[in-house]
């Protein structure tokens, strides 16, 4: 008898992007300028352009959007807001927690409130192989989420425009069933 081939997957790299409706995103802008406060003051801290707000309606509405398009419930472990002024970008990184490992999130996303065509890309970098990087970037669109394992290294191009391109991230781990 003939045994078959069979194709064996050890890794899969891989994000979901998708659409959300009926957020307001301006009502979510103002919430977060009038009560966000810095991550961090020191303009050479990589948290620097991050802000931390409390939870609102409208996050919520983002958060229940994105677990009914993907189909799983998840439990968001933090939340907080990148508000880049023209020029600014993000350097490489990803939402690991190397000093407890148990502690990384399971996965992670951004959604996009303000941002045009010259707001810059978001970008993943993934090695190909031990020496070989490869890139895929993603536009900014308002309305636009990306969700992405935790350890994927991204990070954000310049924004060339002349308005704040601005979103809110989060981590999050799906939720067991005991």
């Amino acid at each position: 008898r003939k045994k078959k081939m069979e194709k064996i997957t050890l890794h899969e790299l891989f994000f979901y992007y998708g659409y959300l409706s009926k957020i307001n995103n301006k009502k979510l802008i103002t919430y977060i300028l009038k009560n966000g406060k810095p991550s961090s003051e020191d303009e050479t801290d990589s948290l620097y352009e991050d802000v931390n707000f409390p939870m609102n309606d409208e996050l919520k509405k983002i958060f229940k959007q994105i677990s009914e398009q993907l189909k799983i419930n998840f439990v968001v472990t933090r939340f907080w807001s990148q508000i880049h002024l023209p020029n600014h970008s993000t350097n490489t990184h990803d939402h690991l927690v190397r000093e407890n490992m148990t502690l990384s999130p399971d996965f992670s996303g951004v959604y996009y409130l303000q941002c045009d065509d010259k707001s810059g890309s978001f970008c993943f970098q993934y090695k190909k192989d031990e020496v070989n990087y490869s890139r895929w970037k993603i536009k900014p669109e308002i309305n636009k989420f990306i969700v992405f394992p935790s350890y994927l290294e991204h990070f954000v191009t310049r924004n060339y425009s002349s308005k704040k391109r601005i979103a809110v991230s989060f981590n999050f781990n799906i939720e067991k069933i005991n």
